[in-house]
């Protein structure tokens, strides 16, 4: 479940890089809540409205999907927005806020991840694809054990769409590598170690490429995915008032989302006013997979012990790569 930048926070969601970018219902058995930031607060309310304090004491948990439709790009036909809904989430990150502490984690789901639809084992990447984002969305709060309360959704081209309008991104390449786009045109890309600016189309294939790794190809890329969502989070905050206003209304634009553009709006300001304290965590769940016969799929195994830990550790600010050890990246 890809994107200079001056891009907001509520940006977060583009990037599916999705794969960019880009999982039923179906709860995973015993699976128990970690104490869910964003429900578990007391709710101060003027109106129907939280106030600015209960805000600040609230973390919260966002889910970003990337989808791998080909619709309205060089490998596909035309499509009208929203139709990529029933599509593979090959990117999935779930953000961890922290308003008060100014913190943020980011951690991905491979889309291999064993999962579990209508009783039956599947590839969590499917469950976006057969059920659509409200089940995909409910299943990964019930593997995860925690409560989402904010979800952004995009594909292929509004992607390349929403880096192009932002000016494009600047990304750390951990290695040399070379791939092709495939939105607007399939013009190759070259992209040396080390610091590098992308078009649209450059950071889509930025956060898909994943073949140029010697291991765990997959887990690599999504390092990539991260690393692209955070530096739209540092450049979006760093922007000023009329420059942030602009930023959400292209987010409302460029993804599918239950934000309303008062509360992206927000938390833009809140981090932009708090910039020189924001900080960043990055992990992911298990990624170790293997060809499980008896469901004739390369999964990755749902351990239950071992999402509980990660989450609950995430929810106390603490590092996810101390309970999930990042891969080692290298050439392929």
């Amino acid at each position: 479940m890809k994107v200079s930048l001056r891009i907001s926070l509520a940006l977060v969601a583009i990037l599916a890089c999705f794969s960019m970018l880009v999982a039923c219902s179906g709860a995973q058995p015993g699976a128990t809540s970690t104490g869910s930031s964003g429900s578990s607060a007391e709710e101060a309310v003027i109106g129907d409205k939280l106030t600015r304090e209960a805000k600040l004491k609230m973390p919260f948990w966002v889910l970003l999907m990337g989808c791998d439709t080909r619709a309205n790009t060089t490998e596909g036909e035309p499509a009208e927005p929203g139709t990529y809904n029933l599509r593979y989430s090959d990117t999935i990150i779930l953000l961890h806020v922290q308003p008060e502490d100014h913190t943020i984690t980011l951690v991905s789901i491979p889309r291999d991840t064993q999962a579990e639809m209508d009783g039956k084992v599947v590839k969590i990447n499917e469950i976006m694809a057969t059920k659509g984002s409200d089940a995909a969305t409910k299943n990964i709060e019930d593997m995860a054990g925690i409560d989402i309360k904010y979800t952004f959704t995009t594909d292929f081209a509004r992607f390349v769409d929403a880096i192009d309008f932002f000016g494009g991104v600047d990304v750390v390449s951990p290695i040399n590598m070379h791939y092709t786009g495939i939105v607007r045109s399939t013009d190759p890309y070259d992209l040396t170690e080390g610091e590098n600016h992308l078009d649209g189309e450059g950071a889509l294939g930025f956060a898909r490429a994943r073949k140029v790794y010697a291991g765990y190809q997959d887990a690599c890329r999504q390092i990539q995915d991260r690393q692209i969502i955070q530096r739209i989070i540092e450049a979006g905050t760093a922007g000023g008032e009329d420059v942030r206003d602009l930023y959400a209304q292209a987010t409302m634009q460029f993804t599918d989302t239950n934000m309303s553009e008062e509360d992206l709006r927000f938390y833009i300001d809140l981090f932009a006013e708090n910039r020189g304290q924001l900080s960043f965590m990055s992990g992911t769940t298990p990624y170790e997979g293997w060809l499980m016969e008896e469901y004739e799929l390369w999964m990755i195994p749902y351990d239950q012990a071992q999402w509980e830990e990660l989450f609950t550790s995430v929810e106390n600010g603490e590092d996810p790569t101390k309970i999930v050890p990042l891969p080692e990246v290298a050439p392929f």
